[in-house]
């Protein structure tokens, strides 16, 4: 039996201002900024929608691994808002969709490997794999020792999970895990982390999902930015290998950017009122806290306010904004709060 997956899934809300916020400059100075034909991104996920991801004619058509088609259908919307995030950073790359997940965004180990292969065959110079999972594959370690051995670069998101715990395919050597920083620069609390991990991106951006703008928080759209990076990087040096792309990428990408925030007014402690407020969000959005300790988070309660217990004495309470979009996930989250 194959092993099934989620993507790194991000979630959906409107919100007011934010774009993102990556260096410009190369080590030495050189701009990144490409002119001419861009560099061959795929997109490995959900599949990509030509018409709402960016610019026409800046997505070609890839491969379809989950039906008949050509990759660019895309039921989920997934795959689409992360080729959009490509595309903000680099107008000029050129997106490769490959389709691997469903509708759910789910797949077997052996079809993102076969995705990734196939992206290799079809000239991407860099794939973006904004899929997370555990334990991995030697089908997916060996498609990433395929894109290695072909001199191209595999970023792939830490995912969402809070975790320490290696992810897949982003833990393997020769990809670039990238993990999701906020507006301080510090990872969101969300965000996995650890040694596997190689660089932290600005996790939310405002990008076209559903025919409007929305946030789209997670390490989905952290990787993307490292992807386009990586593409100009590649376009603005085209004799150097990808591990020499990678190698630079720290000194690249900032780790800083404004994002969608949630605030808390109130005294943690127990007895005490706690009220959320979600200004900057479309109406009807949702609220939920969340109880934190050594054992990761639990939800403890939903709606603008939680009367803090006994039982929430010397843990952390978060409170966070939950949309129904890729999976019905939060979407930003408080300060965490010490009871």
């Amino acid at each position: 039996m194959h092993r099934r997956l989620l993507p790194v899934l991000a979630v959906l809300a409107l919100a007011v201002a934010s774009l993102l916020a990556v260096a410009e400059a190369a080590p030495g100075g050189e701009s990144l900024a490409a002119s001419g034909p861009g560099t061959l991104v795929a997109v490995v996920d959900t599949g990509v929608d030509p018409a709402a991801a960016g610019p026409a004619g800046r997505v070609l058509p890839g491969a379809d691994l989950v039906e008949p088609g050509d990759g660019t259908r895309d039921p989920s919307g997934h795959g689409t808002a992360v080729a959009a995030a490509v595309l903000e950073r680099c107008p000029n790359c050129t997106i490769l969709p490959v389709r691997v997940l469903s509708a759910r965004g789910a797949a077997p180990w052996s079809r993102v490997a076969a995705g990734i292969v196939r992206a290799v065959d079809l000239g991407a110079r860099v794939v973006n794999v904004s899929v997370a999972g555990p334990e991995g594959s030697a089908e997916l370690r060996a498609a990433v020792a395929y894109a290695a051995e072909r001199d191209v670069l595999v970023v792939a998101a830490a995912g969402n999970a809070g975790s320490t715990r290696p992810a897949y395919p982003a833990a393997y050597a020769g990809v670039v895990g990238v993990a999701a920083s906020g507006a301080t620069g510090l990872l969101h609390d969300w965000s996995s982390r650890g040694g596997w991990v190689d660089l932290a991106a600005p996790g939310c951006a405002r990008l076209p999902v559903a025919g409007r703008r929305a946030w789209a928080c997670g390490t989905s759209f952290a990787a993307p930015l490292v992807a386009a990076t990586s593409a100009l990087a590649r376009a603005a040096q085209p004799d150097a290998a990808a591990a020499e792309i990678a190698a630079a990428l720290p000194t690249q990408v900032s780790t800083r950017q404004e994002s969608p925030t949630v605030t808390v007014t109130g005294t943690a402690r127990p007895g005490s009122v706690l009220r959320a407020s979600t200004a900057s969000f479309e109406p009807g959005t949702a609220l939920r806290w969340f109880r934190c300790g050594g054992l990761g988070c639990a939800p403890v309660g939903a709606g603008a306010s939680y009367r803090v217990g006994t039982a929430d004495a010397g843990t952390t309470l978060v409170a966070r904004v939950v949309t129904k979009s890729f999976g019905e996930l939060w979407l930003a989250a408080s300060e965490p709060l010490p009871v």
